[in-house]
Formats: C-alpha cells, structure tokens, sequence
C-alpha cells in the first residue's frame, strides 16, 4: 500500500485551490509554452488532480500518473460527469514511467520533487518521455517564509527529532534538482501562475497534518504526541489555536527545455 492511500479521500479537505485558481494555473501555462489544443500532457505526480482536473474539464490531452492508487481513484472520482470526459489515469512508478521515449509535449512536476525518493530517476525518466520541443514544468505553492505553515513546520521538525521520529524529507533535494535543471535546460524561466489569500491558522494545520502521507504512516501513539506537543507550542507561542492569519499564497512555475 502507498503511503498516500489511507489520506487519499481526506487529502484536498486542506489542499484545494480556492474557485478559479486551477483553470488559471492550466491557462497561464499553456500560454506560456504556447502549446497548441494537441499538445500531449503529462502530469507526473497527479494526485487527486488539483491541477489535473483543470486539463480535464477544458479537454485537453491530458494523462495523470500516480504511485498511489486511491489517489488517482479520487481524482476520477472528482472529476468524472456527463459533460466531462473521464480522465486518463495510470498507477505508476514515476522512476519508472511506462511511456514510450519523445511520447509527451509537455511533463508537469507539481510538488513531486521534494516528496519522492530517488530525485534523479524521476528527473531523467520525465526527460526521456518528453519530445524534443517539449517543455519540463516544475510547480509548487508558494507561501511567505516566516509565515504560519513555515514556523509550524520548523516547530514539528524539533518536536519529531525529539521523539526519534524520522526526518521529512530533505528540501534541499527540490533545490539540487532545480539547479541540475536549470544547468541542463537550454531555456530556463520562472513564472508566477496564480495568486491568492489563504486564511491559515494553527488548528487547521493541526488538523491537515495528519492527512499527509508521511505522518499517515506513523505510529498513531506517536503522530498523537507530536501534534499534543506542536499543539501546546502554538496556544503559548502564537496564541490562540484558533485564530486566522490571512496570508498571500502564489504559485509559481518552472518552465524548462532542453
């Protein structure tokens, strides 16, 4: 079973993108690469399609793949309607992809990066399926850096230390992998998709973390007493719990070629 099974259903509950914000993530892509209504799309990493499913709904020539099958059964689950077409989904490994080599116009990595094992793998086998006009996209959410989910984390990663937990998963392999692109690419450009205001708190943080796979899998006695301890530091440290800070959000994309 993947990780990310048993949050599969949960997972959006505190992750969805507010109204609008998907489509103009799809839109300001494509119009970036100037792709064209054939263009072949891969997203590696779909999930439960938070921006899979704006391809979807415009009838693109969309494939999703996904190690974790509960995921992806959510993301048709999501998306399917008379008027939709169902989405075309594969369970695979993306170390591993069971694609053909130039089989894709386009390869999206949204915040897969940093959460998988074996960065490298993943890197070359997005780059052996992408044709040689084609355009690499790395994606992620963007928040402030001394924001509400930024001091939270820092405070878990001391609390997880302290009860042996093991570590999340190096951040620094995101940036190396960035960099090695970048080195790689023949072009290289940044651009800003979509902003939003998010209205955060501790509480909801408290109350996603669970849905994560990497404190899914733990122990619950263990996952218990860190988000007790992580609960304590934020009533004394940041007040109440239960107060909401409004912050700025964005999402920023990578665009490489090679």
């Amino acid at each position: 079973m993947n990780t990310f099974d048993p949050v599969a259903h949960d997972f959006e509950s505190f992750r969805a993108f507010p109204a609008g914000v998907a489509g103009r993530i799809r839109d300001a892509i494509l119009t970036h690469i100037e792709a064209d209504n054939d263009a072949l799309i891969l997203d590696v990493g779909a999930g439960t399609g938070r921006v899979g499913e704006a391809f979807v709904a415009r009838g693109d020539r969309y494939v999703g793949v996904d190690l974790s099958g509960e995921m992806l059964a959510r993301f048709g689950e999501k998306i399917h309607s008379p008027e939709t077409q169902f989405p075309r989904l594969a369970q695979a490994d993306a170390r591993a992809l069971p694609f053909a080599d130039q089989a894709f116009d386009v390869v999206l990595l949204v915040h897969v990066v940093s959460n998988i094992p074996g960065w490298r793998r993943l890197v070359d086998e997005s780059k052996r399926v992408l044709n040689r006009d084609g355009t690499l996209m790395v994606g992620q959410v963007s928040r402030p850096v001394d924001g509400l989910d930024a001091r939270m984390n820092a405070q878990l990663d001391i609390i997880a230390e302290s009860l042996g937990m093991p570590p999340r998963r190096s951040k620094t392999q995101k940036h190396d992998a960035r960099r090695e692109l970048a080195s790689a690419a023949q072009s290289h450009s940044q651009v800003t998709t979509a902003t939003w205001e998010a209205t955060r708190s501790p509480a909801l943080f408290l109350e996603r973390k669970p849905t994560g796979g990497r404190f899914a899998a733990l122990a619950p006695e263990l996952r218990d007493e860190a988000l007790a301890q992580l609960a304590a530091w934020a009533e004394t440290t940041l007040g109440s719990i239960d107060a909401p800070i409004v912050e700025e959000h964005a999402f920023l994309c990578d665009f490489y070629r090679f």
